[in-house]
């Protein structure tokens, strides 16, 4: 009712050269009226148009108009039988439109016909898009003819003629061979010619002799070893291959059908769900977890069998048990296991990658068997998300498909996609399914068919009492399908579940009731439990519900639970015969670590054996790890673990806090990636090395490794650093792989000096690649603050830093002096081997001695210098607050180091270097200091013993308290000779003298510099008490008179040549008296005279 115009609803532009009638009751537009370019008139003309219009019957027409031909199509029109029919053929055409756009075709070129194209027929660039294109047509029901709904031209007939002289060359050049290990080559072969309406079993010819393609490639395989010589691919394939006409294999053929089929089933894993204990298969046959290419594949191979209700009996090579099975139950087992395996986009991955090739494989698996693939309750997601969404969500701008979502058109999926969606197309039909490339079906055939089907449809409830004879008709009519179309009875297995619910076909017949449901009637008295628990049935009871409404105990149910029970709410299955009932239990999980988890009481990683619960807890236990926190708390070794698993896949992500608290990983030994896996956006990586170790293997060509990380969805690396080495194919890094998604993320002060070998390239000394943002992802990523010292050796995108860098990238103050060697001089720098648009790189240094230039492709800011000038305080300066010296150069040899490195020997010799310097100047308490620096010293590494720059001060300082020591012992020595040397109490009568001689003697020694100050010193002191007379050298004899002393060396009895000579500090001997000359013995005399007369004076005095 609003915005009505005669030429423009509503809009917000102009119009130019258009025209309206005026017999119009509206104006030009609905929201602005009449406009500047829109006339009102009562005739239009081609005239007023121009060349695009020409005359017409009333008014002008399109000048196309007049080339329609009004004849009978020359092609069959096809109707399309359904809506969803109509959207798959939109899909498939478009997709076939972008290959000829990719290939510089118009939409009137032959894509199959052209000569670019037919140049690689036979190959996988080519065969399976010829695949897809032929599969999409139908057969007439009027002519039967074939007619593809591709229009191309000769094309299917000119690269058919291309094939054809392919093999026949190749035949010619190879002695009758397409290859001389790849059984694929005649198999891929088959399936493309056989699409194209050719005969495999007789295509071309050699030494004049039909090629049977069939043959050689299957049944009479030409490979030697067989078709087993590509592992479980080659039976895959053969057995497509075969099946594609259901080839009649002779009887003395060296690999029988039969052998195909137990080849694949024998090989299936043991990692079944839902109560099963097979599930899918993996590539070279031999592994613990499926593969959703290798299983879906492996189903389209045996879907012709899926109805066959043979039991195949073998040793399963994964599990060692005798297995005897259908193919519908290996077959639905491993459909379980698929459904497990899809994630919430409707979407799986497979190496690491969310990528649309595998939902192509599942389709496939799904319609080849069929499957509606959004019908099957396993394969939608809980918010109702089909296959087809999923496949969908990689469709490019152009129609085709990428291979992973916003990462540009991609050939190999591209093709997978259009004939998946043909696959699809064909299934929704009715049509015969992809691999099968028979004619069309006959009216009868057709007929039982669908009468099978119908009456299967119209199964009554198992306990209706019809339900057994309805059961016996639809079988009758089942088996009156001829026995190599009753794949196509796409509901039998609800027939076969009928039956086995009575007990099997003989009780058809029967009146005996039967079980048609069990239940568990009683929960177990256990329903809560521990990770690594086993389930306990005690005090559970389980009911069976017969046809005659009877109930009655099951007590020989079976209990699915596998070994142990795994966290979360887990069912736990029940089974009786074929009926299946579940009891949900809770489980709890039962951490290995100290701690909460939390940042303030993270879990301890102490030992390997906590690191390595750490990679199982969250790869096979998928622990959920956003927001928990884990910190080392020592060093830890890990060479007990010959291929250490990384903690994180893609099916479920590292998501923590790692903090290794400084600690290193050494002996990390490993074919799968690093330290960790893939990591998502909320995880942080920091303060941890892994110091030693190998990881991927020389020769042995695995692309995404890294020391720290293999693959990154936006983490944060800090602080880290790698010196293991590293070898593999590509997209490698010292510290991570390769960065795909997450937003912003930083890798700061990281480096690595560990050598990475690669056999092409994209591999840095830092990062190996990062990605760029596309229309599902972000990718932003922060380089800064590293330095790389390790080699890095490779083809192309080579780089000390990273090495290649898509858009929207930041590298900043960053050095390398590693080596970068480019086998083929291909894209290698010392900081960036390759950079597309948008990169920031400034502030980046290298040592252009070692490497030439900063960066092999692209443009950035990067600075050359030379190694004296990296190795000196001016670069040291330059690179800022966020690296320090490497002194002595005992880590780096010079280059500065980060501020967080820990550097234990020039710690150690900085610690001798201090104890000495402590020392200070040397007094007679410095010995405690002095022996602290001695045993630092002492205990000093042999090598870096030369470091300590100020050793002369430690001997010096040796020395001089030597020297203090002995001149204090000398002085103690000489004290203690004073002191002992006279009597005091001899001295009464001369005291004051005494006292003045004795501590004026001590004084002196005391203040003595060396020994022979303090040997000169004694002896004076001796002397000078020598001179002072004694009480009885100044006393009377009995008669009243004063006694005069003898003087030494007179006539009197004081001879003192009898005495014991003391000995001084030098070893001299010092006489108690000495020989004294005249003049002294005068003084001596006199001194003693006076001495007696004033004792004489005093008595009178006295007396008086």
């Amino acid at each position: 009712q609003n915005n009505i115009g005669a030429l423009i609803g509503a809009t917000r532009g102009t119009a130019e050269n258009c025209y309206y009638l005026s017999t119009s009751s509206f104006a030009a537009t609905g929201n602005k009226g009449d406009v500047d370019g829109a006339a009102k008139v009562d005739l239009v003309t081609e005239t007023m148009l121009g060349s695009a219009f020409v005359s017409g019957d009333t008014n002008p027409k399109l000048a196309w108009e007049s080339l329609v031909s009004a004849d009978k199509p020359v092609r069959p029109s096809f109707s399309e039988g359904t809506e969803l029919s109509a959207k798959l053929s939109g899909y498939i055409k478009e997709a076939v439109k972008s290959s000829k756009t990719k290939a510089g075709l118009t939409s009137a070129d032959t894509l199959l016909g052209n000569e670019s194209y037919m140049s690689g027929a036979s190959s996988t660039a080519t065969d399976w898009m010829a695949l897809a294109m032929g599969r999409y047509g139908y057969f007439d029901s009027v002519d039967g003819k074939y007619t593809y709904l591709i229009d191309d031209g000769t094309g299917y007939t000119d690269y058919l003629n291309a094939m054809k002289s392919y093999v026949e060359k190749t035949y010619t050049e190879n002695g009758g061979t397409l290859h001389s290990v790849k059984a694929t080559e005649w198999h891929r072969g088959v399936v493309a010619i056989a699409a194209l309406g050719g005969d495999p079993a007789s295509f071309g010819t050699y030494n004049g002799q039909p090629i049977n393609l069939i043959a050689d490639g299957s049944y009479n395989c030409k490979v030697k070893g067989g078709p087993g010589k590509q592992g479980i691919n080659g039976w895959i394939w053969g057995l497509i291959a075969l099946d594609t006409g259901m080839y009649e294999v002779p009887s003395d053929a060296a690999y029988q059908r039969e052998l195909f089929i137990k080849e694949i089933l024998k090989m299936q894993l043991t990692d079944g769900v839902d109560g099963n204990k097979y599930g899918g298969w993996v590539l070279g046959g031999y592994g613990s977890s499926s593969d959703v290419d290798i299983t879906a594949m492996a189903i389209q191979a045996l879907a012709p069998y899926y109805n066959d209700d043979t039991v195949y009996t073998y040793k399963n090579e994964i599990s060692g048990d005798e297995v005897s099975k259908t193919v519908r139950q290996c077959v639905d087992e491993a459909f379980d296991r698929l459904g497990s395996m899809m994630n919430d986009k409707a979407g799986f991955t497979s190496w690491n990658t969310d990528n649309s090739e595998s939902i192509a494989q599942v389709i496939v698996a799904l319609t080849s068997v069929g499957i509606d693939p959004q019908k099957d309750s396993r394969f939608i997601t809980s918010d109702g998300l089909t296959l087809l969404d999923g496949l969908l969500r990689f469709r490019d701008t152009n129609g085709g498909f990428c291979h992973v979502v916003g990462n540009g058109w991609n050939s190999m999926a591209n093709d997978q996609a259009t004939y998946a969606l043909v696959a699809y197309w064909r299934f929704e039909n009715k049509m015969r399914a992809l691999y099968d490339m028979r004619g069309d079906w006959s009216a009868e055939t057709k007929a039982a068919i669908t009468d099978a089907v119908s009456a299967i449809d119209a199964l009554p409830l198992p306990t209706d009492a019809n339900y057994k004879s309805a059961a016996k008709s639809a079988l009758a009519k089942f088996r009156a399908v001829p026995e190599n179309e009753r794949r196509y009875v796409n509901n039998y297995s609800a027939l076969v579940s009928a039956i086995e619910l009575v007990g099997g076909e003989g009780e058809l017949d029967s009146n005996t009731p039967y079980i048609t449901s069990i239940a568990v009637t009683k929960a177990p008295d256990k329903t809560e439990y521990y990770d690594g628990d086993s389930f306990d049935a005690a005090g559970m009871e389980v009911t069976a519900y017969y046809s005659d409404g009877a109930q009655k105990p099951v007590t020989d149910y079976e209990i699915i639970s596998g070994d142990s029970l795994e966290v979360g709410t887990q069912k736990v299955c029940i089974k009786s015969g074929k009926l299946k009932t579940f009891v949900t239990v809770t489980v709890k999980d039962k951490i290995p670590w100290e701690g909460l988890g939390s940042e303030t009481s993270p879990y301890l990683i102490s030992t390997a054996e906590d690191l390595y619960n750490l990679s199982y807890y969250v790869n096979t236990k998928l622990m959920a790890t956003t927001g928990v926190y884990f910190e080392m708390t020592d060093n830890i070794d890990l060479s007990d673990y010959d291929n250490w698993t990384p903690i994180g896949s893609d099916r479920n992500q590292f998501d923590g806090v790692f903090d290794g608290d400084g600690y290193v990983i050494d002996n990390l030994t490993s074919l799968r990636g690093g330290l960790f896996g893939t990591v998502c956006q909320n995880a942080v990586i920091k303060n941890v090395g892994v110091a030693s170790g190998e990881i991927g293997k020389e020769n042995i060509y695995t692309s995404f490794l890294g020391g720290i990380a293999k693959w990154s969805n936006g983490a944060d690396f800090i602080n880290c650093w790698n010196g293991a080495d590293i070898y593999g194919s590509g997209y490698m890094g010292g510290i991570v792989g390769t960065v795909r998604d997450g937003g912003k993320s930083n890798i700061t002060g990281c480096y690595n000096v560990g050598s990475l070998y690669a056999s092409s390239g994209h591999t840095g000394g830092i990062v190996g690649h990062l990605d760029t943002t596309r229309r599902d992802t972000s990718v932003e990523v922060t380089i800064d603050n590293c330095y790389n010292l390790g080699s890095i050796n490779g083809i192309y995108s080579l780089g000390g830093i990273v090495g290649q860098a898509q858009d929207g990238h930041t590298i900043v103050n960053c050095y390398n002096a590693g080596k970068i060697t480019s086998s083929s001089d291909g894209q290698a720098g010392a900081i960036a081997g390759s950079l597309t648009n948008d990169n920031r790189v400034q502030e980046c240094y290298y040592d252009s001695s070692v490497t030439e230039n900063g960066i092999g492709n692209g443009d950035g800011s990067t600075t050359g210098e030379t190694t004296e000038f990296m190795k000196s305080p001016e670069f040291l300066a330059l690179l800022g607050e966020k690296f320090k010296k490497d002194e002595y150069s005992l880590v780096n040899g010079g280059y500065p180091i980060l501020y967080w490195q820990k550097t234990f020997d020039a710690d150690d010799v900085n610690e001798v270097v201090e104890k000495i310097n402590d020392i200070g100047d040397v007094t007679a308490d410095s010995g405690v200091k002095i022996n602290e620096a001695r045993n630092a010293y002492d205990n000093l590494d042999d090598d870096l013993k030369p470091y300590v720059s100020n050793l002369d001060v430690l001997l010096n300082a040796e020395k001089e308290l030597s020297e203090i020591i002995s001149l204090k012992e000398a002085k103690k020595t000489a004290l203690e000779q004073l002191e002992s040397y006279k009597d005091a109490s001899d001295y009464t009568l001369n005291r004051e003298a005494f006292n003045k001689a004795l501590e004026k003697g001590m004084a002196d020694i005391s203040a003595a510099k060396n020994k022979d100050e303090v040997n000169t010193a004694l002896i004076k002191a001796k002397a000078a008490l020598d001179e002072i007379p004694t009480d009885s050298s100044l006393g009377s004899n009995d008669n009243g008179n004063v006694n005069v002393p003898s003087v030494p060396g007179t006539d009197g009895n004081t001879s003192n040549s009898g005495n014991t000579a003391d000995t001084d500090i030098r070893g001299v001997s010092i006489p108690k008296t000495g020989r004294i000359g005249n003049a002294a013995v005068a003084f001596l005399m006199f001194s003693s005279f006076a001495a007696a007369m004033a004792v004489t004076a005093k008595r009178k005095k006295d007396e008086e």
